[in-house]
């Protein structure tokens, strides 16, 4: 996310997923969807803005009122299933 021009078809996809398979697909917030839900755009690349029109149409998307950020603020750090937690790790 934020590196390059897909940016936008790789949420779409994840949001897809959830939807195809419920249940099974759990979309977890990492680094960047809070430091962007924050509005620190520092890892943002030039391609991934462009994408969508700009930086008042990004910040927009991301925003509580855009379909993105109200998608994302839905998520969750973590996710347990069973004896299992998964978080987002690097």
């Amino acid at each position: 996310m934020d590196r390059g021009p897909d940016t936008i078809k790789l949420y779409n996809l994840l949001q897809k997923l959830e939807i195809q398979a419920p249940g099974q697909v759990h979309c977890l917030l990492g680094n960047h969807e809070i430091m962007n839900l924050a509005e620190d755009y520092r890892y943002v690349t030039k391609e991934d803005i462009a994408t969508y029109g700009g930086n008042a149409n990004r910040t927009k998307e991301w925003s509580h009122t855009g379909q993105l950020g109200k998608w994302l603020r839905s998520k969750s750090l973590v996710h347990q299933s069973g004896d299992y937690l998964f978080v987002h790790a690097g």
